[in-house]
Order: C-alpha cells, then structure tokens, then sequence
C-alpha cells in the first residue's frame, strides 16, 4: 500500500481535501497504482515550528 505524508503549516479543511485528492491521483498516474490503494497523511505543524536561517 503506498503512503504519502506530507508536513505543512495551516490548512483549511477544503485544502487538505484538494491536497490529498491531488497527490492522490498524480501518484496514481505516475505509478499505474490505484487511486483506492494510497493512504495520505498530512502532519500541521505550528508557524512558530518554522525557521528560515
């Protein structure tokens, strides 16, 4: 079973949705594997969790 997990910063509900369906159906694509196969995390991370330099 193929698992995509991805780490972001805040998401509305209708972007988790797009962004699941999205990386869903292009890994799906690339790799002939069913759409009903792939399982997709996303992991919210706080803005004061990022730093940049």
């Amino acid at each position: 079973m193929p698992y995509i997990s991805i780490e972001s910063g805040k998401l509305t509900a209708e972007q988790k949705k797009q962004l699941i369906e999205r990386l869903t159906a292009t890994a799906s694509e690339i790799t002939h594997i069913p759409e009903q196969f792939f399982t997709v995390t996303i992991k919210v991370l706080p803005d004061e969790n990022f730093g940049i330099g």
